[in-house]
Formats: structure tokens, C-alpha cells, sequence
């Protein structure tokens, strides 16, 4: 059987010993690579190994693109009743918050988050952060801490490394009439 997946882009790379290989990636998902189990079978389009990984990866986008990740309790905020909920202007806001996270922690693994020692890194990404906005930076964190809870309350975490951490920004209003 043949045919055309619409999204879906094969990329072909020669490899160290001169052989080539076919890479296959479908849009707005990413990578797909053969699931647990199906490695040593055939996998190029419209092989059975192949569709498992494609329907597993049409059916739930950012899960397949996540994995164990902070970005599956990113994506997990923002489909959720608490983001749903926001002003229109609190949902920029934390958009580019969410955006900063991503970059620079989207990939780590829930199983890092866990560990105490993250919150240090996490703190020392903040005060780097506070060294060209102060506010800026107590916010990103603010939103940081808000899907790391979200993790800890769906069981994803079993602690959030991000609570009550002291403000960077301080402003004295005293003087204003």
C-alpha cells in the first residue's frame, strides 16, 4: 500500500560508515522515531511500526512531543480551567513568561525537578534574569512556580522546588503623592 501523509517530511543523512538513513518528522508534532518495542522492525512510512508511532503521535501532539518533561505540565497548564480563566492581558503576560521557561527548561525531565538541588539552579536562572529586570523576573518565576504546583498536585512531582522563594524587586512608593 502506498500513499502520502499530508506533514509528513523525510529528511535522509549519511551516516559515519557511508550508509544512508531516512529521518521522519510531521509537522507541529516533531520527530518520530519507532516506539518501545518496534526498533528492529522496518520503519518508513505505511509500515505497521511506523503508523503505531504516527497515530500515537496525531493522537495526543504534546505528550508524544514532551515526553516526561516540564513541557508536558506546560502543556497541561495551558489546556487547562486556571489558564482558560485569565484575562485576555494576564494571558500575554504569562505567555512570555511561559516562552522564557520553555527555552530554558522545557526539556528537563520530571525526574530532575524532584531533586532539591534544582531549586539552586532555579534561583540562580531568576537572579540572572533580575540582573536586566528585577520584576521581570520575579514574574517569569511567579508562572515557574504555577506549573510546578500544578505537577505536584497532579501527582507529576512530588514537590515544588519553586515555593516561596524571596522577591528580587522591591519598591519604595513612600515618597510618592
Amino acid at each position: 500500500m502506498r500513499g502520502k501523509i499530508k506533514g509528513l517530511y523525510c529528511h535522509r543523512k549519511k551516516l559515519a560508515n557511508g550508509r544512508y538513513k531516512n529521518y521522519y518528522t510531521l509537522r507541529h508534532v516533531g520527530a518520530i522515531g519507532p516506539l518501545a518495542g518496534d526498533e528492529a522492525e522496518d520503519f518508513h512510512p505505511m509500515t505497521p511500526a511506523f503508523m503505531r508511532a504516527y497515530n500515537q503521535a496525531i493522537a495526543r501532539p504534546e505528550d508524544f512531543k514532551s515526553g516526561a518533561t516540564l513541557q508536558k505540565l506546560i502543556s497541561r497548564y495551558l489546556r487547562g480551567p486556571g489558564y482558560a480563566r485569565l484575562a485576555p492581558r494576564t494571558k500575554i503576560d504569562y505567555s512570555a513568561a511561559i516562552a522564557k521557561i520553555e527555552k530554558k527548561w522545557g526539556t528537563c525531565p520530571l525526574e530532575a525537578l524532584d531533586d532539591p538541588r534544582i531549586r539552586r539552579r532555579f534561583l540562580d536562572w531568576r537572579d540572572q534574569m533580575a540582573k536586566s529586570s528585577p520584576r521581570q523576573a520575579d514574574a517569569v518565576f511567579a508562572v515557574l512556580r504555577l506549573m510546578l504546583e500544578l505537577g505536584r498536585d497532579r501527582g507529576d512531582l512530588a514537590v515544588n522546588h519553586a515555593t516561596r522563594p524571596k522577591k528580587v524587586y522591591r519598591s519604595d512608593r513612600s515618597g510618592k503623592l
